[in-house]
């Protein structure tokens, strides 16, 4: 099932423009190397990320196929997990800095990716996405990018190529990762893009039907001699090696034919003088030869010019970390500098520097001692290098924004703790090296320290020595500069004196240094002159006997560093479909909740700045006797909550029952979240399935039944919507049931997708279509709020050989009615109908939203039972292509 558009399989002719793919059997695959490169869900829409390509195009033919070695890691589980892909061709690594959405040509495909079954690697897939993206001629760049949430199928990438120039790109416009807009990475891409090889599908000239002159040749003018020579070749039909003279209609490719078509097209702008072309240069540095001066958006070289003699510039202002600025540099050499660039063609005398903090770079750490220290990055410039591989958690990604030193001796041999814990307006990264610069080894660092609101740190090293410099960096979990970051640093140092320390929540080991405990024992250091008699080696929350006590509203909780507590798996029979995805060894986090009055209780894990997390709720006075009542994996989609948040709403309590609260990741994932409880006595409410009603259902039960819930309602108070009616007394299809495997296509103008039903009747007086409302936000989709509301226009059209062709009537739909079933765990359908009332032969109908883009309410149209031609057409952009799968709709003649 999904709520997607479809990508094709088919092949098309074409030639490879560049292949660094090779064999199926994966042999060109660089082991071990994928490039980063992903649409994230919106709550990470800061790393979005392209792996970019660079490649040559020595003719001017349209790219057709973009074929993808993609793979994943971090979490990552394969294609099925994803939600489409993007295709993106740009003019310089700079634009794709600028937005990933390529400046030459980009296309989204919403829908499940199908790999090669005859890709022989096991770790990785060959996707082939085909589509229509004219290409000017010179050197460029391309990237393909997964749509992939990250809370539910980790870090996908493209995998690296033994074939090319070893030389790629990483292209982050949000600047999440810390290394500006682009970096240069050493190594190929594994990608083949393939162009038409028939002339056919080349755009047509600016003057198309300047056919021939009086010598054979255009000459300017539309005259007599161009329709004799489209008249003499009347009837002809391109062979794929060459377009017949005469074909010139219609837009923008003709149809390679000359038909009639053609000669009224001469006829009505003859006697036009054609305007003289020639290439069109952009800012950005893209160039498009055979353009007019009136059509050319950018700056004009003259008749006859060609991109060849376009010269962008590529250097802007360049500002450093004194408050000074340089003109005429490029962003690269501005980077590679350490300075921070100001955008193409910025000047000094208009771009305004500030000086960064005198700490911006190691060579310049203040000095610091025990004690607090208030700092402020705002016009900190990010420098320095990533952190290694395996030296601590940072969630995702290694890079540090923003980033600040400070330099700390050593007074004796000890322990040395570093914090901003909840002492940061912002998300803050704390790094200690021994050195600056390529010699120095990273000794501790630190994201996210548990107990520690907003995001803030805390590192501790145990081996510090008298007399020894340490070297501390303080920064960002994102890019943000000129943002109000302010904060303070602590720091405290402890002489260093044997201890007791615990290994695991049950073994003690006395008379231990912490550098020993840490180091040799990976154990937790509990304090100079501690005995193993005095401590407590239990982790509170990391089994059930040391639980957290939770109370009313938010409780925070972070399972980053927790074990498996040893507890059986849950029964996933109270929570089936929700996707709980338990596996032992279990990172899992416990917490207790004492209720205080008999009805309901609400538990809900929504945080946009969590993971993806499940839950377990058990009943019982004491950890030997549990039983477990209830469980979810993921709750109805929220808004303001994270990709497959978990919840658990209504759940019968009585007043003085313990709740035990069982926290963990899907797949053993780990992080930190807000709890949320609250209790009510009116949490039941009415539930509507399939036109039948039922009183006093929770919200859970309602959902889980394929229902719409009426929290308070009363059955008596309500209309049901019925199930979807048979179309009985009419031509059509009916759409698949939620059980089925339906699809549900975007057809939106503001997305750039329009379906069309494959239809053949000779009036048309009534029609319902049904499908969904739903929200795609760039990282998932959201249930519309408002369907009734959102516009929909219909369009009936004529064929053209076997696609939708000249619009016949169009209108906006009369109707919306909700249906009783709910798809995709919380989408229902609904039913649009209008009445063209149109008499004539009508091939194909059309219906679509009226949306400006992402973020807004969306038709997706519901795909209907094989019983029909099993075809339906998409047009993306001007262009129509074949579907391989009926849409529903009942018509009535």
């Amino acid at each position: 099932m999904a709520l997607a558009a479809c990508i094709a399989s088919a092949a098309q002719a074409a030639a490879p423009i560049i292949d660094q793919i090779g064999p199926m059997d994966g042999s060109q695959l660089m082991p071990g190397t994928i490039a980063a490169s992903q649409y994230f869900e919106a709550a990470y829409d800061a790393y979005d990320i392209g792996a970019v390509e660079t490649m040559d195009q020595p003719d001017a033919h349209p790219a057709t196929i973009v074929e993808a070695v993609i793979s994943g890691f971090d979490g990552y589980l394969g294609l099925d997990g994803m939600q489409g892909v993007e295709v993106n061709f740009y003019s310089t690594i700079h634009a794709a800095g600028q937005s990933l959405s390529g400046d030459l040509a980009s296309s989204l495909v919403l829908g499940p990716l199908i790999g090669d079954p005859d890709w022989a690697p096991v770790d990785s897939d060959l996707v082939a996405i085909h589509g229509l993206w004219p290409l000017p001629t010179g050197s460029m760049l391309v990237a393909v990018i997964p749509v992939n949430e990250y809370g539910t199928n980790g870090q996908s990438g493209i995998a690296g190529s033994l074939t090319g120039d070893s030389t790629s790109w990483s292209a982050n416009p949000g600047l999440g990762f810390g290394f500006g807009p682009f970096t240069e990475r050493p190594h190929d891409l594994s990608l083949r893009v393939w162009a038409s090889t028939d002339p056919c599908e080349q755009p047509l000239p600016a003057c198309a039907q300047d056919v021939a002159g009086s010598d054979g040749s255009p000459d300017g003018e539309v005259t007599v001699d161009d329709l004799l020579a489209t008249i003499s070749a009347f009837g002809t039909v391109g062979d794929g090696t060459a377009r017949p003279l005469g074909d010139c209609h219609p837009l923008p490719a003709g149809d390679c034919a000359v038909t009639v078509d053609d000669l009224l097209s001469i006829i009505s702008v003859f006697g036009m003088v054609c305007e003289p072309v020639g290439a069109c240069c952009s800012q950005t540095g893209a160039c498009t030869d055979g353009v007019t001066e009136a059509g050319c958006g950018g700056t004009w070289l003259g008749p006859d010019s060609m991109c060849a003699d376009c010269m962008p510039s590529e250097l802007g202002a360049c500002c450093w970390s004194d408050g000074s600025c340089s003109d005429g540099m490029s962003g690269t050499d501005c980077w590679e500098a350490g300075g921070l660039w100001s955008g193409l063609y910025s000047l000094c005398s208009t771009t305004t520097c500030f000086a960064a903090p005198a700490n911006d770079v190691c060579e310049n750490a203040t000095d610091i001692a025990a004690g607090e220290t208030p700092f402020d990055i705002t016009w900190a410039i990010t420098n320095g290098d990533v952190i290694p591989d395996g030296v601590c958690d940072l969630n995702g990604h290694a890079g540090i924004a923003n980033d600040i030193w400070f330099r700390f001796t050593g007074p004796a041999d000890g322990i040395l703790t570093v914090s901003t814990c909840s002492a940061a307006n912002f998300d803050t990264r704390l790094v200690l090296y021994d050195a600056c610069g390529a010699a120095a080894t990273t000794l501790a660092c630190n994201d996210d320290a548990s107990g520690c609101s907003g995001y803030t740190s805390l590192l501790e090293y145990y081996a510090v020595e008298a007399g020894g410099t340490y070297l501390i960096r303080v920064g960002a979990f994102a890019e943000g500069y000129g943002e109000d970051r302010t904060g303070t640093l602590t720091i405290n140092f402890e002489v260093s004196e044997p201890g007791a320390c615990c290994v695991g929540a049950d073994d003690c080991i006395p008379d231990l240094t912490p550098y020993e405990c840490v180091q040799d024992y990976i154990g937790v250091f509990q304090g100079a002159g501690t005995s193993c008699d005095d401590a407590d080696c239990a982790i509170p929350g990391d089994r059930c006997d040391t639980a957290v006590p939770f109370g009313p509203g938010e409780n925070l909780f972070n399972t980053t560093g927790a074990v498996d507590s040893g507890t059986l798996l849950p029964d996933e029979s109270l929570c089936p479909d929700t996707d709980l995805h338990w596996s032992f060894p279990l990172p899992d986090f416990w917490a207790t909740y004492d209720v205080t009055s008999t009805g309901f209780i609400d538990i809900s894990l929504c945080d946009e700045a969590s993971f993806d997390t499940s839950m377990v709720i058990y009943r019982g006075a004491s950890c030997s006797s549990l039983t477990q009542i209830a469980c979810n994996g993921n709750a109805p989609p929220t808004g303001g909550c994270q990709a497959n948040h978990s919840a658990i709403l209504g759940l019968p309590v009585i007043e003085g029952d313990r709740l035990y609260i069982r926290i963990a990741g899907v797949d053993a994932a780990t992080g930190s979240g807000t709890c949320t409880i609250s209790e009510t006595t009116t949490v039941l409410g009415a539930c509507c399935v399939a036109g039948n009603c039922t009183d006093d259902l929770s919200a859970p039960d309602c959902l889980s039944s394929g229902g719409v819930w009426h929290g308070g309602g009363q059955c008596q108070d309500l209309t049901c919507p019925g199930p979807p009616e048979p179309c009985t007394s009419g031509l059509g299809d009916e759409p698949l049931s939620p059980n089925a495997s339906w699809i549900a296509g975007t057809s939106d103008t503001g997305e750039g997708h329009q379906r069309a039903a494959d239809l053949s009747v000779g009036s048309i007086s009534t029609c319902t279509v049904s499908g969904l409302a739903a929200v795609f936000d760039g990282g998932g989709w959201s249930q519309c709020g408002n369907a009734a509301g959102m516009p929909v226009v219909w369009t009936l059209y004529a064929d053209d050989e076997g696609l939708p062709g000249a619009a016949l009537a169009t209108g906006v739909v009369d109707t919306v009615a909700e249906q009783g079933a709910v798809y995709g765990n919380g989408f229902p359908l609904h039913a649009w109908t209008f009445a063209p009332g149109y008499a004539g032969p009508i091939d194909w109908i059309s219906l679509q939203s009226q949306s400006g883009g992402q973020g807004a309410c969306w038709f997706l149209w519901m795909s209907a039972s094989p019983e029909g031609s099993g075809l339906s057409a998409q047009r993306v952009g001007s262009d129509w292509y074949f579907e391989n799968f009926d849409l529903n709709l009942c018509v009535e003649e």
